[in-house]
């Protein structure tokens, strides 16, 4: 699986997310699927603090899981550790949970339960806009200079609050944003459903080019609607209104005709479109089946011409 370099590691461009660990997939297949994804040549794994059971809410499901597998593999130095905190209760998401002692405390119970004395790279989940970047930015680099963490970024940040943030961080000789994790994938979203949600857009991926600052995506696969929609497989009326749209019909046929020049097949260009931007790029990606997984080494591996990846820009920005 093809990697890019990150804060001195070849970190795999293909992550896979835990959100459903401790809920949906319960224990032993969580183990599977990550040793599947190890032996795929993975080695990125992606949590949150509030990832696990989302039906009735157990904070700390996911990364206790993963903290549990890393333990009994005893391969804690093997894996790049992505885990996130601050996000707002999901009973009031428009209340924010990044003060300093949430921040800190999120951290220290993150550390916790996945079993570990740092991680890799720490985000923040979520945005509080009237607080001061200067606040949390001291807070995240406190985590560093304690060696608990080796960089921090922000996911569902506008991009003018990292440029903010950033500046503030240069001004103090601090390491600053070092990564973003935005909703970015093939297919354009007609709306994210969650208002405190942040999707790529051209500014955005303007200043990624100009930082060659990595990216993080969530929901890299649109939920799956790209590969339901050329299979046939049936699409909920959810996913259908929230991807159905001229832009994605045209880049539904772009795909296609990428499988039928034999350049690419469905599956490859999805993730070679997030892989192959020009800045470093990894796909975060979730999966029910262990078959799934073991196509991931080969699907890491996809790549597309420059002059493609520029054009299907062009239509999902």
């Amino acid at each position: 699986m093809l990697t890019h370099r990150l804060h001195g590691r070849d970190v795999s461009v293909i992550g896979l997310g835990t959100a459903h660990y401790g809920g949906l997939i319960p224990k032993s297949l969580a183990f599977d699927q990550m040793d599947a994804y190890l032996a795929a040549g993975g080695n990125l794994l992606d949590t949150a603090r509030v990832y696990g059971d989302f039906v009735t809410p157990r904070t700390g499901e996911s990364e206790k899981i993963v903290g549990q597998w890393m333990e009994e593999r005893g391969n804690r130095k093997d894996i790049f550790l992505s885990t996130k905190g601050g996000h707002p209760p999901f009973e009031c998401m428009s209340r924010s949970r990044l003060s300093p002692g949430e921040i800190i405390g999120d951290l220290h119970e993150s550390l916790s339960d996945l079993r570990c004395s740092y991680i890799d790279i720490y985000f923040l989940h979520r945005d509080d806009e009237s607080r001061p970047v200067e606040e949390i930015v001291d807070t995240l680099e406190g985590f560093v200079a304690e060696g608990l963490i080796g960089m921090y970024g922000v996911s569902n940040w506008k991009t003018e609050r990292i440029i903010e943030a950033n500046r503030y961080a240069a001004s103090r000789g601090y390491h600053g944003i070092g990564a973003n994790q935005p909703q970015f994938s093939l297919m354009k979203p007609n709306t994210l459903g969650d208002r405190t949600l942040v999707r790529m857009d051209r500014a955005m991926h303007d200043m990624h080019c100009r930082l060659s600052m990595p990216c993080f995506c969530f929901s890299s696969q649109a939920e799956g609607f790209l590969a339901k929609k050329l299979s046939g497989m049936p699409l909920n009326p959810d996913l259908v209104g929230k991807y159905a749209s001229a832009a994605n019909s045209a880049i539904l046929d772009k795909v296609k005709a990428l499988a039928a020049e034999g350049i690419s097949d469905p599956d490859e260009a999805s993730v070679a479109f997030l892989t192959c931007q020009p800045f470093p790029c990894f796909a975060l990606c979730g999966s029910f089946g262990l078959d799934r997984i073991r196509t991931w080494e080969r699907l890491g591996n996809a790549r597309l011409p420059d002059g493609l990846i520029d054009e299907l820009n062009s239509l999902t920005l």
